[in-house]
């Protein structure tokens, strides 16, 4: 379970970093509420994605 949660934290990071340096590419201001918002999102489905691949690929493997 660890690993999920490392995993959206990592993910919500690297969202920021980009949204911060997207925003500054494009000349437009950094709103870091819908940056953290749009990155938590995709965190959430990366998160969500992973946990269900993981299951596929071995149907028997244990949550721990």
């Amino acid at each position: 379970m660890m690993k999920y949660l490392n995993l959206f934290v990592w993910m919500f990071i690297l969202g920021e970093v980009m949204g911060y340096i997207g925003s500054a590419l494009t000349g437009q201001p950094y709103e870091a509420t819908m940056t953290a918002l749009f990155a938590g999102g995709l965190g959430l489905i990366g998160t969500i994605s992973l946990l269900g691949f993981s299951k596929l690929g071995n149907p028997a493997q244990d949550e721990s």
